[in-house]
């Protein structure tokens, strides 16, 4: 785990599921293939969707969370 979602995102860390959404779809709309980005959009809109995958889904986001607080702690 090399990045942090949250900050991928643009979001804080306590943000809901809604403002995760909202952010979701503001960041991939910048960086969808459909749009005619380079390479580096095609990396960043799949780094944006991994990232929303992760935090929408509970159990995922909790050990995620989980992660950062261990890695934080090192």
């Amino acid at each position: 785990m090399a990045r942090d979602h949250y900050i991928t995102l643009g979001i804080s860390r306590d943000a809901n599921l809604d403002k995760i959404k909202k952010a979701y779809r503001k960041e991939a709309k910048k960086y969808h293939p459909d749009m005619g980005g380079t390479e580096k959009d095609r990396e960043k809109f799949l780094q944006v969707k991994e990232a929303y995958e992760t935090l929408v889904d509970e159990k995922a986001r909790r050990e995620y969370d989980h992660e950062l607080a261990t890695r934080g702690s090192r």
